[in-house]
C-alpha cells in the first residue's frame, strides 16, 4: 500500500515536471514562430520581423551575403528582433540555427548573427565546420571592436555591416589579427567582461577545446566567476576548520550548528558551480538549472525520509534475531545522509535506527522455560567451529543465560559483509575463497568461463564454483550513415527551392560567442 502511494506521488511530481517543461518549450516555439526563416523570404539572408533596419541596409546585406553563399565559403543569416521575452538569447540562437539548418549539410559552414535589442545582447552561432576557422575568441573580438561601439550609439545598421567585412576576411585568409584596431571607430571606449588576447591562441586541439569550454562557461553564466571563488574559498575554509578541530579540539564536543551552517554554504556553492557548468555546456537558462537541481535535491531528501520511515516500520514486524541484520544492512546506507541534508529529520531517524539496532541485540531475552529475564554471558562456551567463525569474522554469537533456571540461549548473527560461505560438509560459515581460475577467456564472439576454488578452514573440504564471463562488447560507428542522410536531405532541399541558397542541412554544436553592449 505504501509502495503504491510512493509511486503515485512520484508520478504526480513527474507529471508536474513534464508540464512545466512543456509550457517552457511551447513558449520558446511561440517565439521561434514569430521569427521568419530568411529562406522563406525569397531566398534572402536577413530576418527583420520588427523592421528595425533600413531597407537599403537589408538590400546591401542580401547582395553581399548572396555572393559569399555562392562561393561556398559560408552561409550567413542575420536576425534582429526587439525582444524575446525572458528567454536566453543563446538558447534561441542555437534553436534557430538547428531549426533552419543554416549552412550546407556536408561542410556545416553556417553562421547566425543574432541581435536582441531589449537585452542588449549579440550572439554569433557558428556551424560545426566553421568553428576551427571562426573561433569563439575571434567572434568575441569582432563583436567587441566592430559592433559594440555602433550598438552603444543605437546605429544597428552600421554595427551589422561593420562586422561582415572582418568575418569575410577571416573566411578568405583563415587568419585574424587580434592586434589590429578599426580605423573608423574613433576613440569610443568599449568594455567587455572578458578580454581576449592573441597570445591565448594555440594550435593544440586539446587546449583549444578546454579553452572553448571555459570561455563559453564564463560568457553564458553571470555567476560562474563568483561560483569558482566561493567554492574555492569554502573548500579551503572547511579544510582549515577540519584540521584545527582534529589537532587542537579533538576531545571537545563539536558544534553541530557551525557544522550544519558550513555544510549548507558548501552545498549552495556546489549547486552554483554545477549550474554554471551545465549552463555553459548545454545552453540552459541558469536560473531554471538552479531550480531544477535544488528541486531534485529536495525530492531526493523527501524520498530518503519516506524510505527510512518504511524501514523502521517494517523492522518492527520482523523477529528479533532477523531484525538486527535487517537494520544493520541499512545503517551504512544512511550514515552520510544527514551530512547531505543538515536541515532535516534524517538525523533523528538515523539515531532511531541506531537505537533499534542496539536494542534488538542487547535488550535482555525472556526465558522460554521460567519466563525470567536472561543476562548476557561473557563465557560463550562455543564449539571449535563456532570459535573459528568468530575468528574469521563471518559469524558473531551472543550467549544468554537465565538468571533463575540457568538455561543457555545461543543467538547467531551472520556478518552480512563477510564473503565466507557455509560449508556443505560441516555446515560452518568457514568456506573462504582461495583462488580464481580462468579456463576460457571471453572474446567478441563467445563468452568465457572459469571457477572459484573455496576451502573450508575447519574441515578443509574444497569446493569449485563455476562462473561465466560475458562477451566483450564492440562499439560500432554510424557516422557514415548520418553523413549520407544529411547529404541527401540537403540535395532535396536545394532542388525543391530552386534558388541559389546552400542553407539546407547545417547544424551547430553550440560554438560562437556572445556580448552585451
Amino acid at each position: 500500500m505504501k509502495c503504491l502511494l510512493l509511486k503515485r506521488i512520484f508520478l504526480v511530481l513527474l507529471l508536474f515536471q513534464l508540464l512545466s517543461c512543456k509550457s517552457s518549450q511551447e513558449k520558446q516555439e511561440a517565439i521561434l514562430s514569430k521569427i521568419p526563416d530568411p529562406k522563406t523570404l525569397n531566398e534572402t539572408f536577413v530576418s527583420d520581423p520588427d523592421q528595425i533596419l533600413n531597407p537599403s541596409t537589408v538590400y546591401s546585406l542580401n547582395q553581399t551575403l548572396k555572393e559569399l553563399d555562392i562561393s561556398g565559403k559560408a552561409h550567413i543569416d542575420v536576425v534582429i528582433v526587439k525582444s524575446i521575452g525572458d528567454e536566453v538569447p543563446k538558447d534561441i540562437a542555437y534553436k534557430l540555427f538547428n531549426t533552419w539548418k543554416i549552412g550546407r549539410a556536408d561542410t556545416n559552414n553556417g553562421l547566425l548573427i543574432f541581435l536582441v535589442l531589449d537585452q542588449r545582447r549579440i550572439e554569433f552561432e557558428t556551424g560545426v565546420g566553421l568553428e576551427p576557422v571562426l573561433t569563439d575568441m575571434i567572434c568575441a573580438d569582432i563583436q567587441r571592436k566592430y559592433m559594440i561601439p555602433y550598438l552603444k550609439q543605437g546605429n544597428y545598421d552600421q554595427a551589422i555591416i561593420s562586422a561582415i567585412s572582418p568575418i569575410m576576411e577571416v573566411l578568405n585568409t583563415e587568419s585574424y589579427n587580434f592586434n589590429v584596431e578599426p580605423e573608423n571607430l574613433g576613440n569610443i571606449n568599449v568594455a567587455l567582461s572578458e578580454p581576449y588576447e592573441s597570445e591565448h591562441k594555440t594550435n593544440n586541439s586539446f587546449f583549444n577545446s578546454i579553452e572553448n569550454i571555459v570561455d563559453k562557461w564564463l560568457k553564458n553564466s553571470n555567476f560562474a566567476l563568483v561560483s569558482i571563488i566561493l567554492f574555492s574559498s569554502l573548500t579551503f575554509f572547511l579544510t582549515i576548520i577540519t584540521v584545527v578541530k582534529k589537532v587542537f579540539f579533538q576531545r571537545k564536543k563539536k558544534s553541530r550548528f557551525v557544522s550544519k551552517f558550513l555544510l549548507i554554504l558548501f552545498q549552495l556553492t556546489f549547486v552554483l558551480l554545477i549550474s554554471s557548468i551545465i549552463t555553459a555546456v548545454f545552453h540552459i537558462n541558469f536560473k531554471k538549472c538552479v531550480y531544477v537541481i535544488i528541486g531534485l535535491y529536495l525530492f531526493r531528501g523527501f524520498l530518503l525520509h519516506i524510505r527510512l520511515l518504511i524501514i523502521l516500520i517494517l523492522a518492527k514486524r520482523k523477529d528479533r534475531d532477523k531484525r538486527y541484520n535487517y537494520l544493520l544492512k541499512y545503517k551504512e546506507t544512511f550514515k552520510y545522509s544527514e551530512n547531505l541534508y543538515p536541515i532535516s529529520f534524517i538525523h533523528l531517524l538515523y539515531k532511531k535506527l541506531c537505537k533499534d539496532i542496539k536494542h534488538s541485540r542487547y535488550d535482555p531475552y525472556v526465558c522460554e522455560n521460567c519466563k525470567s529475564l536472561m543476562k548476557l554471558n561473557k563465557n560463550k562456551n562455543l564449539s571449535k567451529g563456532q570459535s573459528l567463525e568468530e575468528k574469521i569474522n563471518s559469524v558473531e554469537y551472543d550467549s544468554w543465560e537465565c538468571i533463575s533456571c540457568k538455561t543457555i540461549k545461543l543467538v547467531k548473527y551472520t556478518n552480512i559483509y563477510s564473503k565466507a560461505k557455509e560449508c556443505e560438509k560441516c555446515h560452518y560459515r568457514t568456506n573462504v575463497l582461495k583462488k580464481t581460475y580462468i579456463t576460457q577467456k571471453a572474446t567478441t564472439s563467445s563468452s568465457g568461463s572459469g571457477y572459484e576454488l573455496y576451502e573450508c578452514k575447519f574441515c578443509h573440504e574444497k569446493e569449485e564454483i563455476e562462473f561465466v564471463i560475458p562477451k566483450e562488447s564492440t562499439r560500432s560507428s554510424r557516422s557514415s550513415y548520418s553523413i549520407g542522410s544529411s547529404r541527401s536531405s540537403g540535395s532535396s532541399s536545394r532542388s525543391s527551392s530552386g534558388g541559389y541558397s546552400s542553407s539546407s542541412g547545417g547544424r551547430s554544436g553550440g560554438g560562437g560567442a556572445g556580448s552585451n553592449w
